[in-house]
């Protein structure tokens, strides 16, 4: 009779164990990556920031607000600073930069480009591009005279080209009433002092006038200067 009883509680044992092992098998939680290895991870590329489109200037250059000298200055490009190329007007002649995180526009013929400038896109003018409102000296609007200022130092030469004699140097902020243009008014002819010569258009103030208004006169033409060509310094415009 006992060895009845032992065999059913050995046979009822054996039962529930047959049932439990399978259940605590699914109830096993696996160790995070203790079954895997973690794969190494990839290394990233070292990104160096590089500028392949910018421009300097070995004097200072006005920043403006738009592609032409009828727009605002915000600002000076200093010989010591560069501006990254963000684009060119239409005509090629006016590159948009980045000028301290705002949309700046300086003249192409008075600043280096390093960089293939072809792969600047063309661009127009953003909306922060504003017109200035031209001073025109009390003295000089009744008459029509074209006004000029000098925005820095600039060079008169013998002749309009760059590769011409420098007959003197003109002083920043100074006033001028030019005689004379070239055909494609680049160039204009003006006196400074008792000297006569030829000044770079682009990298002057205009002030008040009409540049076509002026006639065109071949290199080494001489003209007598009126009184109110001598140069006057004046203040910044």
């Amino acid at each position: 009779m006992f060895g009845k009883k032992f065999t059913i509680v050995i046979v009822t044992c054996a039962l529930l164990l047959a049932l439990l092992v399978p259940a605590m098998a699914q109830d096993v939680t696996p160790t995070p990556g203790a079954s895997e290895p973690t794969p190494a991870a990839t290394p990233q590329p070292v990104l160096t920031a590089t500028t392949d489109l910018f421009v300097t200037s070995q004097f200072r250059v006005n920043v403006r607000s738009g592609p032409s000298t009828d727009y605002t200055i915000i600002g000076k490009l200093t010989p010591a600073d560069s501006l990254d190329i963000t684009g060119q007007n239409e005509a090629n002649d006016w590159l948009r930069v980045n000028f301290n995180g705002q949309e700046g526009w300086v003249f192409l013929n008075v600043v280096e480009v390093n960089g293939a400038i072809e792969n600047a896109p063309v661009v127009e003018p953003g909306p922060t591009a504003v017109l200035r409102d031209s001073p025109i000296p009390a003295d000089t609007s009744a008459s029509g005279d074209v006004v000029v200022l000098t925005r820095f130092n600039t060079n008169l030469r013998s002749t309009f080209s760059t590769d011409a004699e420098v007959v003197d140097v003109i002083p920043f902020n100074t006033q001028l009433v030019p005689q004379g243009r070239t055909e494609n008014s680049n160039w204009l002819m003006v006196t400074f002092g008792e000297q006569s010569g030829w000044v770079f258009a682009p990298i002057l103030f205009f002030s008040s006038g009409e540049v076509d208004a002026l006639p065109v006169l071949a290199a080494g033409a001489e003209t007598t200067a009126p009184a109110q060509a001598t140069a006057v310094p004046t203040t910044s415009p």
